[in-house]
């Protein structure tokens, strides 16, 4: 009697193997006009803030790129997420370029980012921080 022959097929999962897409594009909140020049001048690397809320760190969905540090929100629970709590420092690290989705394709929207407890955060609601003036 002769050996039978069997077909393989290989696949692969497509659900595993689907790439990641970019984060949705938010517009930054904009600053009333009378804050918006007390703001620039401490928008300088170094520049130092106070926490005006309690931060957290704001997940990003199944399925998307993580961005290259971490965005904040405000937070209103206690939450094991909190970066920062109402009346801390942070620090001023320059803008940082991130990739995000639009309807009309992919963009690259400068954030500010902040060093808070130690790590850098991406924010994109400049009221939730207060400078410190001279």
């Amino acid at each position: 009697m002769a050996p039978t022959r069997k077909k393989v097929t290989w696949t692969v999962d497509k659900n595993q193997d689907k790439p990641l897409r970019p984060r949705l594009y938010e517009p930054d909140v904009p600053l009333p006009g009378e804050l918006q020049e007390k703001y620039q001048k401490s928008l300088v690397p170094g520049g130092m803030f106070l926490l005006k809320l309690t931060m957290r760190l704001h997940h990003i969905q199944v399925g998307y790129q993580e961005p290259p540090f971490p965005y904040i929100r405000e937070s209103w629970y206690a939450s094991d997420s909190i970066v920062g709590k109402s009346g801390q420092l942070a620090i001023y690290a320059g803008s940082v370029r991130v990739e995000e989705k639009t309807g009309k394709g992919l963009i690259r929207v400068p954030r500010h980012s902040f060093i808070i407890n130690g790590m850098r955060c991406l924010v994109t609601n400049l009221a939730l921080l207060d400078p410190i003036s001279d």
